[in-house]
């Protein structure tokens, strides 16, 4: 069958929303000098921490309130390795890369062992634990109130960087730090500040792919979002709708794929269109930079 423009296009938004929420860290700590790659495991860990209350809690998939909480916990999950981050990276001077790739590390073998610890299964959650916010309208088809959430994000990270003080400070830090230092701007604030939010939008993203679409959490739903956040907010050289824009591209990627999948025999190569797209945008970025130093 088919797919329609508007049908398409909704499954865009759709495939998109996780990388937006995500990428908006990725931007946050991109301007602070930073490059989080660590974003995958957070989004991991937020998956599993959404979900996880809810095998303690009697009948929680029936409860109204059920999503909100389930968002909650994942923004506490990603927030909580967030900070672990920070520690390690602000107080104990560790590698931030080296640090970035055990949060990865970890956060990636955490969700198996803590679904089979939970639900008994490392596999994926029970459907009895499946919690999903309702939908906004029916001609919308799947989307929900969470994927306009990155919208709102972006429009409110990008009037923060552009016309508050704070954003100046930020950009001042991953520009030339010491010089940022020596003007009464501390850079350990700002770095703290960047990777919470980082974590925030790791948790929102997280958000998004559990009760925001499949209302389950699996190994492998992450599916390497962070690492495409990451390369969204490279090439967009921190730029907040340069970034939103790549991360519409890839999205529209995802969804072509899912479809042509459907109706080819190349589902392998398909299903890696969005990383084409982000390494095409990450040369093409490198090779504009050659030129314009040159």
């Amino acid at each position: 069958m088919t797919p329609t423009i508007s049908t398409l296009g909704i499954a865009t938004l759709v495939a998109a929303s996780p990388l937006v929420l995500a990428t908006l860290g990725a931007v946050l700590t991109y301007r602070a000098g930073l490059l989080d790659i660590g974003l995958e495991g957070k989004i991991a860990v937020g998956t599993f921490t959404a979900l996880a209350w809810a095998a303690w809690v009697p009948n929680a998939p029936e409860r109204w309130w059920a999503p909100l909480v389930a968002i909650g916990m994942a923004v506490v999950g990603s927030v909580a390795i967030s900070l672990v981050h920070a520690g390690v990276v602000l107080v104990g001077k560790a590698d931030a890369f080296i640090s970035a790739i055990g949060i990865n590390l970890v956060g990636l073998a955490l969700v198996p062992l803590g679904l089979q610890a939970v639900f008994g299964s490392p596999g994926s959650s029970p459907g009895t634990a499946r919690i999903v916010l309702p939908h906004l309208h029916e001609a919308l088809g799947s989307l929900t109130w969470i994927d306009g959430a990155g919208a709102i994000g972006a429009l409110v990270l990008a009037t923060w960087l552009a016309h508050h003080r704070g954003g100046a400070h930020l950009h001042a830090v991953g520009v030339a730090p010491d010089a940022a230092a020596q003007s009464g701007i501390r850079p350990a604030r700002w770095h703290l500040i960047a990777l919470l939010g980082s974590g925030l939008a790791a948790g929102l993203a997280a958000s998004q792919l559990t009760v925001g679409s499949l209302g389950i959490v699996s190994p492998m739903m992450v599916a390497g979002r962070g690492f495409l956040a990451l390369a969204a907010a490279v090439v967009a050289r921190g730029n907040v709708w340069p970034a939103m824009l790549a991360c519409v591209v890839m999205g529209f990627g995802e969804a072509l794929a899912d479809y042509l999948v459907t109706v080819t025999h190349a589902p392998q190569f398909l299903l890696a269109l969005p990383w084409l797209l982000a390494l095409v945008g990450l040369t093409v970025a490198a090779w504009l930079r050659v030129r314009r130093r040159a």
